[in-house]
């Protein structure tokens, strides 16, 4: 028999608990039941795994009160008296069945938040600190299969939140709460010995789920001795790409493709005098780029209280940091002079655009480099128009961009996302009706 050796292991599992417990307020949401992956039966399920936790907690709380090491036994079974001889066995048997299953429970059901998580796993450590007081000698056997039992609820309390993160980012477009899991639980892993392939993950996360669709109208004016009006309309798909970034080796960015994109809506050409100019669509257009520097939400967020309890708050903020790069669109300017031959010019659409943004390029390019925070409807993450002016010399410019950031992801990306349920998995059905608000 060896006391305590259990209690030493499950308090180095506290250190892992802790990766629950160090997410940021951001991390902490709950989108189970938001994308489908958790039901009414599941958040029925979770309240009766947290009311059992907490009656166990409650008899352990009694029983601890208790002068003698028979008594606490007893008391936890729930006897007041009674003999004693191979209790044991039956106080190993409850604290399976009523402390470390609601605990798992709790951990893999996907009603729970991460939080929910969270708060579980550490009211069953100090539980567990209570092992040698109540006289829970253990075997080698027997400290084996806590032990086992204790990994398997870390494990799902790690998956439960890296499902989580997953489900907010599929039901809003928000990504940071992807990268501040991997990197906070690969973290705290490693501070004991435990071998987590994180960034794998959540590198796959965000290349199914974190894409979208850049969508801009562009209305641009140069004025240099003569006008020329145009709109232009574009997409560019913009999706994790493997390319040394700052985010595992990653950089969210695209640039538009196809002969058609962007479309040239409609230009004009004008100027004083006897001379009359004409423009038309001319060759195919060089590419529109843009690359996504910073991406953020303001979001519920869904965390347990100090005394318990499940509630939520807004958290976050609306933040878009792009940089965006005009292509070349030529047209054909037709300089019509009734005292001599018309005069074709190709004349470039696209430098307007960096031009009246010349404050916001980087360096000597012509990218430029913007913020905006004004969100739109979903799944439209960002809706907003960047306009501004500028002179250069003779040359006046103007433009006014509407971009919208439409968060899109693919019915093939949603299967490697949210794949087959496993048999064990089968809806279930609420014992009673609830809201669709989480309980407080």
């Amino acid at each position: 028999m060896k006391k305590g050796r259990f209690y030493v292991k499950a308090f180095a599992h506290l250190v892992l608990v802790s990766i629950l417990l160090s997410f940021t307020s951001e991390t902490f949401a709950n989108w189970g039941m938001e994308v489908g992956r958790a039901n009414e039966g599941d958040l029925t399920e979770l309240i009766q795994q947290q009311v059992a936790m907490k009656r166990a907690q409650n008899r352990i709380s009694d029983a601890v009160s208790r002068p003698f090491i028979a008594e606490r036994k007893l008391a936890l079974l729930g006897k007041s008296s009674g003999n004693a001889a191979n209790i044991l066995d039956q106080v190993f048997d409850w604290w399976k069945k009523d402390v470390m299953e609601p605990a798992n429970a709790i951990a893999r059901n996907p009603a729970a938040s991460c939080a929910d998580a969270a708060n579980s796993g550490s009211n069953l450590i100090g539980m567990m600190r209570q092992i040698q007081v109540l006289g829970m000698e253990l075997s080698d056997a027997r400290d084996a299969e806590l032990q086992s039992m204790l990994d398997t609820i870390v494990a799902n309390g790690l998956e439960r939140c890296r499902d989580e993160a997953q489900d907010e980012c599929v039901a809003t477009g928000r990504i940071k709460q992807i990268v501040n899991t991997a990197l906070t639980e690969a973290r705290n892993a490693a501070l004991v010995g435990r071998d987590v392939d994180l960034e794998a993950w959540a590198k796959d996360t965000l290349k199914e789920c974190a894409t979208y669709d850049l969508h801009f109208v562009s209305t641009t004016n140069v004025t240099v001795g003569y006008t020329v009006d145009s709109v232009m309309d574009g997409t560019i798909k913009l999706k994790f790409v493997e390319d040394g970034g700052p985010v595992f080796g990653m950089t969210l960015k695209g640039q538009t493709e196809g002969s058609n994109n962007p479309f040239l809506i409609s230009v004009k050409c004008q100027r004083m005098g006897t001379l009359t100019l004409t423009c038309s669509p001319g060759a195919t257009p060089t590419a529109y780029e843009a690359k996504v520097v910073d991406l953020d939400l303001e979001h519920p967020d869904f965390y347990v209280t100090p005394d318990g309890v499940s509630t939520k708050r807004t958290t976050g903020e609306n933040k878009l940091v792009l940089e965006f790069r005009a292509g070349l669109f030529n047209v054909q300017m037709v300089v019509n002079d009734p005292r001599a031959p018309n005069i074709n010019i190709p004349f470039p659409i696209g430098p307007e655009f960096w031009e009246a943004h010349y404050k916001d390029r980087l360096e000597q390019t012509t990218t430029v480099k913007f913020e905006n925070n004004k969100r739109g409807v979903q799944p439209t993450v960002f809706d907003f128009i960047y306009a501004d002016q500028n002179t250069i010399k003779a040359t006046k410019a103007t433009d006014s961009t509407h971009f919208e950031l439409v968060h899109k992801i693919t019915d093939e990306a949603m299967k490697k996302l949210y794949p087959p349920k496993r048999s064990d998995d089968k809806p279930k059905k609420p014992l009673k009706p609830v809201t669709s608000v989480r309980p407080t």
